[in-house]
């Protein structure tokens, strides 16, 4: 089913009004506001559901597409959104590529951006990310 765009953009208004990384949002409304690719949302769709997540913050959501975990002063890069079968590549890069191109707020923003730049120069990406269109 195909979002109503009127929902869609109050639902982006929010978001940036909120500014706020730890609010949690229905799965679903998060879900259609970032515009994913469509075998994408359709795997996050039962991922969410298979675990029986309702609500997601936007930390849970970055968190999903990169994240570090420091464990006896040793630091592992992690993206679970590759694992999550169906997703691949190109549905990763449909999530970083959507949080990049809405305004989520300052914080929000700030947060996603920095870990976009440590993703990029992991992977030795310039320029636009892989999948870009804008």
């Amino acid at each position: 089913m195909t979002p109503n765009p009127e929902t869609v953009q109050k639902m982006r208004d929010a978001l940036k009004q909120a500014n706020d990384l730890d609010k949690r949002w229905p799965v679903n409304d998060l879900l259609d506001t970032l515009d994913l690719i469509t075998m994408t949302r359709m795997r996050l769709d039962v991922h969410f559901a298979k675990e029986g997540i309702q609500e997601l913050s936007l930390r849970d959501l970055m968190n999903l597409a990169y994240s570090e975990i420091v464990a006896d002063g040793k630091v592992t890069l992690d993206y679970p959104l590759l694992r999550i079968r169906g997703v691949g590549k190109k549905g990763f890069w449909s999530v970083a590529n959507q949080l990049t191109r809405l305004d989520l707020g300052g914080q929000c923003n700030l947060e996603w951006n920095f870990r976009l730049a440590r993703i990029k120069g992991i992977w030795r990406i310039q320029g636009p990310t892989p999948y870009w269109k804008g």
